[in-house]
């Protein structure tokens, strides 16, 4: 919830900004937001979360067709599409590209560094090199992050799984987070005598031959890092823990 208003917040100061260049005795310009998502429309994240996201925006006066103009694309899981839409978005001239996670606030910042950006639960803007620091981002990136606390997640495992000596970690290596997150984990595990089977996924075919092998590591838990390509898939991975060898498991945001 706090991360949605503070979201809010900033996308209202961009469309405040924005629609103070009218020019003086024409009709103001209409700001255009454009929304680039990772997921397909039908993403549980997207249902849950655009309904409210278009109520607040209404109660902030941003109306869309009337005081702003909202234009969504979907990338249905292809980083090459999500590339070809961002770079749509710079030639459309968007007033204000709003990002869903990190990977398509990497393809936006590719395609445009004048353009504000505002980034959604963006795992790890910094290792992803979208901005030089939390207290001074720079350039023209901004909005929410969620960096990962992989220790914490290790040790909360930990917690709940007595006598925990094997886990699996199901991860997407090419999402920026990832790396850091696994370090963390990795020495948090070291510390406990935990060792850890990292089981990487970077497309949805990829998922049959993951499972396969975390049945056959026999994990006494299962850490997933939950990014888009992972996300998309997430009833099949719950589905999975629940009915294999993983009798505890948890997710997390890198």
């Amino acid at each position: 919830m706090a991360a949605r208003r503070a979201f809010l917040r900033v996308l209202g100061a961009a469309a405040l900004a924005l629609s103070a260049h009218g020019v003086i005795g024409q009709q103001p310009k209409v700001p255009r937001v454009g929304m680039l998502y990772f997921t397909r429309p039908t993403d549980a994240f997207y249902q849950t979360h655009v309904n409210l996201f278009r109520q607040r925006l209404a109660e902030l006066g941003y109306v869309d067709g009337k005081t702003i103009i909202i234009e969504e694309r979907f990338a249905d899981g292809s980083e090459a599409r999500l590339n070809e839409l961002a770079r749509e978005m710079v030639a459309g001239k968007m007033d204000v590209i709003v990002t869903q996670a990190v990977a398509a606030t990497v393809a936006a910042h590719k395609a445009t560094t004048t353009i504000p950006i505002v980034m959604l639960h963006a795992g790890n803007p910094i290792e992803a090199g979208l901005i030089e620091s939390l207290a001074r981002p720079g350039g023209n990136v901004t909005g929410t992050s969620n960096i990962s606390l992989g220790g914490k997640l290790m040790d909360l495992l930990r917690e709940i799984v007595p006598g925990l000596r094997k886990v699996a970690l199901l991860a997407n290596p090419t999402n920026a987070g990832v790396p850091p997150a696994r370090k963390d984990i990795a020495e948090a595990a070291r510390r406990s005598g935990i060792s850890v089977v990292f089981v990487p996924v970077t497309r949805a075919d990829e998922f049959p031959a993951a499972f396969d092998t975390i049945r056959a590591a026999r994990p006494h838990g299962l850490l997933v890092l939950m990014e888009p390509v992972i996300g998309s898939h997430r009833a099949k991975i719950i589905e999975f823990a629940a009915s294999n060898l993983c009798p505890h498991f948890t997710t997390m945001d890198p």
